[in-house]
């Protein structure tokens, strides 16, 4: 949803206080689509335009890339399924 996430990991750094603690939560591109194109049964561009809300896409590589350019120092990046029924819901939407 960002035009400059450079500047805006920049900025993030910037203004977190020293020890604090920067929680980012996005798509991980290369894992959504796959998913989404199998549970959809088809190529996930007939089913809808994943980009129609983000600007940019971030794998684990990018991202941290991203954090660490900025100044971050103890970048970790971890996968999450969603909440309970996430899948489902996702399931769902496929249809």
């Amino acid at each position: 949803h960002v035009a400059d996430a450079t500047g805006l990991a920049t900025e993030l750094r910037r203004v977190l206080r020293p020890g604090g603690t920067l929680l980012v939560m996005t798509p991980n591109q290369p894992r959504l689509g796959v998913a989404l194109e199998a549970l959809a049964g088809r190529p996930l561009e007939e089913r809808l335009d994943p980009r129609a809300d983000h600007l940019r896409f971030f794998t684990a590589r990018t991202l941290r890339g991203l954090l660490e350019g900025a100044g971050f120092d103890r970048v970790s990046v971890q996968a999450w399924d969603g909440p309970p029924g996430f899948r489902r819901r996702l399931r769902a939407v496929a249809r």
